[in-house]
């Protein structure tokens, strides 16, 4: 409510407010919540239907992406939802609170986040949006080095899933993953053990408990060979964890809306960005261990202790895994 106020404030003033967003996520979002955003001049647009008799009808094809462009000249991307889960004053009870990271991004690569929102734009209403006010030439800022990776089903195919093979095969010392959602297609998943197994330290850092608990048990079927290939396995004590990181070598990053899960890597339509070098390193190295502080290490002792009825469950879970 206090998004729509401020942006209907906006639209007042003059300003042009356009929302895109995704039918499944936001399936409790009443009716006339959107009605009053509509009847304030703001164009608001569903990402596809779950109406069988409406045009677009999809359930998977989502888009999860998080992409707010101000201006042309500001960018924010990365896991965050507008839920209140995301804040605490909201969501009092620690165990319902989500815990994310997101980024405001200035300078040239703006263009490119403003490109894959006109896409999407364009996909959905059939309106362009080419004007000068919504693509700017940007000055670079900072000293960061970042490329934009727009991947989904109808172009781009798999993209995001190449970039993180090509990032795991280039390792020489460390790589360092979290993720809420962790079942990754096989080849990400050989690669892992692969560089586990050649002396590079893997850690992944997952929820304790999620959300949605045949992913969880679905990860947990996992543990055992990443174990025995060497991979430090962390899970976070609640808060939710819903952060999506990954750090090549203290060097390189990529960072967004995808998840190591088949859904990201292949159905969904995902806005993730590569960025080299600069203090957001340093912070998201020093963010992977304030993580680890709160997580328990899972260790042979742990999966021995999980029993034979467990171990069903899990691996049950993991066939159901390709549509999680």
């Amino acid at each position: 409510k206090d998004f729509a106020a401020a942006l209907i404030k906006k639209q007042k003033e003059g300003v042009q407010v356009r929302i895109l967003y995704d039918p499944i996520g936001s399936v409790k979002t009443k009716k006339r919540f959107w009605n009053n955003l509509i009847k304030a001049g703001i164009k608001v647009h569903s990402f596809g239907s779950l109406n069988l008799l409406k045009r677009k009808f999809r359930i998977n094809f989502r888009c999860h992406r998080k992409n707010l462009i101000i201006d042309g000249e500001t960018a924010f991307c990365g896991g965050i939802n507008i839920y209140d889960q995301n804040i605490k004053k909201y969501c009092p009870v620690r165990k319902n609170q989500i815990r994310d990271y997101h980024f405001i991004i200035k300078g040239p690569a703006v263009q490119d986040f403003q490109a894959v929102f006109s896409d999407d734009w364009y996909f959905i209403t059939g309106e362009k949006l080419n004007s000068n006010n919504f693509f700017k030439i940007n000055p670079p800022v900072g000293e960061n080095i970042i490329r934009v990776i727009n991947s989904g089903p109808s172009y781009n195919h798999k993209v995001f899933s190449f970039e993180l093979l090509g990032a795991i095969m280039h390792a020489e010392k460390k790589i360092k993953i979290i993720t809420p959602y962790f079942y990754p297609e096989p080849e990400i998943l050989a690669a892992l053990k692969y560089a586990a197994l050649a002396g590079i330290e893997v850690s992944i850092i997952l929820p304790h408990k999620n959300e949605h608990k045949i992913v969880e048990y679905a990860s947990r079927s996992l543990y055992e060979e990443l174990n025995e290939c060497g991979i430090n396995i962390y899970e976070r004590k609640p808060p939710f964890i819903h952060s999506k990181s990954i750090i090549i070598d203290d060097e390189w990053a990529i960072l967004g809306s995808g998840n190591l899960d088949y859904i990201s890597l292949r159905l969904n339509y995902e806005l993730c960005f590569e960025v080299i070098g600069g203090n957001i390193i340093k912070k998201l190295i020093e963010m992977f261990e304030i993580e680890k502080r709160h997580s328990i290490r899972i260790s042979t002792l742990h999966i021995i202790k999980y029993g034979k009825l467990r171990i069903l469950r899990n691996n049950g879970c993991a066939l159901f895994a390709p549509v999680l």
